[in-house]
């Protein structure tokens, strides 16, 4: 007959343990019952050997393009996992030529975090051989409803960021990064699984259903919905949608349609949210929807190292398992195609030599005490009590070495005729643990009562006892000695608390507290700062998580007052602003713009002081703000109307201006007068700056030039206008020749006059 493990059915309808969970390693959330029913019907596999080498055990899971089995490699004497490819893509002749280029090519790496394949053919479908993970896939985990920690994403991130630049680095591009891609070991090790497949699939003429669709298009890349060219950074943006839906439990721009998943993230770059910590900056780079401006997946792994610091050591991952029970990563899973033969009753081991099957001890035997196996006994019963110890002691004594004029008449009550050789043998009893019966007779035999009959006095020497019972005693003292350690041993045993492995803590002090306490620990909280932390944050503890600690033991907390302290230098004054700026940015402070302050003493861009009064130290990344001097005030020059310029320049000095008298022409006002200021009053002007004072020197006068060389009435006019004057009235004669200017050639005349033109007569 077959035997089915405990706990499970085997049959068409059976192997429970395989559907039971609802999902398996490419599924998604969905309805449970239509994949208990897939499942059901990969039974039908069981027992099937795929090129006459590996019998198919147990369903592992199912997608839309494969079956994956649990199987014997017979040749090698291994588990595998063997995927199964669905029949229809049998017929595809350009699928099957690209599926064997692409599994030759993934069988070729090599990585501690890859998934190793092991063969590949073609037995009425083709399938692959690769290594058997038992620890389950990432998707069966969070499928349990667990979620990872920051550190525990940063733990696998930083492992898949290495598979994918490895496999980069050869040419090699995933195209489908999701959980079900994830597995674990039962080392709790990740490997990246399906490299190659996916390509292969890609250019197929197989069309997936919706919703295996939909579970892909979940963690692609924005250039895959704009339908560019995949290269490597498209697997990073897989990763980072992966870890971020592992902690929060939500894959970011999921939406209920393929389209509307994938237009969701063209052009919107990723946010992270606030409860992935130190992690939201390298997933945040991670995810740019710009490739060009993505991290690749070695820049990914440096990110990641970058802030490993910030966050606390990774618990062990809830792993699910590989086959969707209740089963852990360590279960074996029975090969139901086999025949188990009942075991057969293992007889019991032969008495030692000199050992009677009552439990007495034969004629001449040696007493060897066994102290392993212990019996575990109640306490109360667990040997004799510190009374009846000393009481065995005294008779041992006294029966050994004490003489006749101090007898002790309890000393022949310590023998049992059970361990005379040469009496007759007492009724058989059942066996009792070593020293019970000699506890027994200490303890209950009432003080000063007869010997039995069968028993020979110790005093007798005729007969040659006495040495024989000295040995006797010497044993039965040694029995009692081990009792009574044993009893005091199991007493301080059942007196012991109870212990506990100090759990994964919570991220807040309080939280921490409250789980600490509720397993019966006491808590001290220990505050220190470090950098990338927040105030309140716990960091880890002492003892360590893992560890197993009595009830009642103290626990000391390590709890973040945030970032380390630096010093808030106090020498800044009457240094330039851009040189403060930079010390305070290498001291770890941020600096916010300055603000700007007028100062008749300090030159401009020079630092004043801070705004506020900062402390001497502030957390590392806090932000300063710096009093600049923007100078002297501006100056606003004087209305100087009516003023002669001597009070001109005088109220320009006044205020801190530097007059300068500059003469100029003007028609309006006479010589020696005040004309204004350049620049002119009402404008603001730099304390020290230079400023005119425009004295008059009267109306600019100009001769009336000479007649030489005109000969037309243009060149007269020409002649005037060059010189500043106007043409005026042509009178005279009747020509068209000038003759003269009037006033005439070389008269002074103010700038601007009219001169007239003198023509000569006809």
């Amino acid at each position: 007959m077959v035997e089915a493990p405990p706990g499970r059915a085997i049959g068409p309808a059976g192997m429970r343990h395989a559907w039971r969970a609802g999902r398996v390693h490419g599924g998604g959330p969905g309805p449970r019952y239509p994949r208990r029913v897939a499942l059901s019907r990969m039974t039908d596999e069981i027992g099937r050997v795929l090129g006459d080498r590996y019998r198919l055990v147990a369903p592992v899971g199912m997608g839309a393009s494969a079956q994956v089995f649990l199987a014997d490699d017979v040749r090698l004497r291994r588990r595998v996992a063997v995927k199964l490819l669905h029949p229809a893509l049998v017929d595809d002749q350009d699928f099957l030529r690209r599926f064997r280029t692409e599994v030759q090519a993934a069988a070729a790496l090599r990585h501690p975090h890859i998934v190793v394949t092991h063969d590949w053919g073609d037995d009425g479908g083709a399938y692959i051989v690769s290594e058997y993970l038992a620890g389950g896939s990432l998707r069966g985990l969070l499928d349990r409803g667990n979620r990872l920690t920051p550190s525990q994403a940063l733990q696998v991130g930083l492992a898949a960021a290495r598979a994918l630049e490895y496999a980069h680095s050869r040419g090699m591009v995933h195209r489908a990064v999701k959980p079900s891609n994830v597995l674990f070991g039962d080392d709790g090790r990740m490997r990246i699984a399906d490299f190659g497949l996916a390509r292969a699939l890609a250019e197929a003429a197989w069309t997936e259903p919706q919703g295996s669709v939909l579970g892909t298009a979940r963690y692609a890349a924005p250039e895959q919905a704009r339908g560019q060219s995949l290269g490597g950074r498209a697997d990073v943006y897989a990763l980072a949608l992966v870890l971020v839906e592992a902690v929060t439990g939500k894959v970011p721009f999921a939406s209920d349609t393929v389209i509307g998943t994938l237009m969701a993230r063209v052009d919107h770059d990723l946010e992270v949210p606030a409860e992935l910590g130190p992690l939201r900056e390298p997933l945040e780079r991670a995810g740019r929807s710009d490739p060009d401006e993505r991290l690749d997946a070695a820049g990914l792994a440096t990110a990641l190292m970058a802030v490993a610091g910030m966050l606390p050591h990774p618990g062990a991952l809830p792993l699910a398992g590989a086959i969707p029970d209740d089963d852990g990563p360590g279960d074996e899973v029975r090969d139901p195609t086999l025949i188990v033969l009942p075991e057969s009753p293992v007889p019991d081991p032969p008495p030692a030599a000199g050992v009677a099957t009552n439990g007495t001890l034969a004629a001449g035997s040696a007493l060897v005490l066994q102290p392993d196996p212990v019996p575990v006994v109640p306490v109360e019963h667990a040997g004799p009590g510190p009374a009846a110890v000393a009481a065995a002691l005294a008779a041992a004594g006294a029966g050994a070495g004490t003489t006749a004029a101090t007898p002790d008449t309890k000393a022949p009550k310590l023998y049992d005729a059970a361990l005379e050789d040469d009496d007759e043998a007492a009724p058989a009893k059942a066996p009792a643990p070593a020293g019970a019966a000699v506890a027994s007779r200490v303890d209950t035999e009432p003080a000063g009562s007869a010997a039995p009959a069968a028993a020979t006095p110790a005093t007798n020497v005729d007969d040659g006892r006495p040495r024989r019972t000295r040995v006797l005693w010497i044993v039965l003292g040694a029995l009692l000695l081990v009792a009574a350690a044993g009893g005091t041993a199991l007493a301080l045993l059942a007196d012991r608390p109870p212990t506990h492995p100090i759990p994964t803590l919570a991220a807040t002090q309080v939280a921490a507290t409250r789980q600490l306490t509720a397993l019966g620990f006491k808590v001290h909280a220990e505050h220190l700062r470090r950098d990338g932390t927040e105030p309140g944050q716990v960091l880890g503890s002492r003892p360590p998580a893992g560890r197993r600690v009595a009830e009642g033991h103290t626990v000391t907390l390590l709890v973040s007052d945030g970032q380390t302290l630096v010093k808030v230098p106090a020498h800044l004054a009457g240094k330039p602003e851009a040189a403060a700026i930079a010390f305070l940015k290498h001291q770890g402070l941020v600096v916010a713009p300055s603000q700007h302050q007028y100062s008749e003493t300090v030159a401009a861009d020079t630092v004043l002081s801070y705004v506020g009064s900062p402390p001497a130290q502030l957390p590392r990344g806090s932000t300063v703000r710096l009093l600049v001097s923007a100078g002297p005030k501006p100056r606003v020059l004087p209305d100087v109307s009516g003023l002669t310029p001597a009070q001109a320049a005088q109220q320009l000095t006044d205020a801190g201006l530097v007059p300068v008298t500059v003469r100029v022409f003007s028609d309006s006002v006479d010589s020696g007068g005040l004309v204004g200021l350049s620049p002119a009053s009402g404008q603001s002007v730099a304390r020290g700056s230079t400023v005119q004072v425009l004295v008059s020197k009267g109306p600019e006068l100009v001769a009336v030039p000479s007649m030489k060389g005109i000969k037309t009435i243009q060149d007269a006019i020409a002649a005037l206008e060059a010189v500043g004057l106007v043409p005026g009235a042509a009178h005279g004669g009747l020509s068209s020749r000038p003759k003269a200017f009037d006033p005439g050639s070389g008269t002074m005349v103010p700038k601007g006059s009219t001169v007239d033109i003198i023509l000569h007569l006809l």
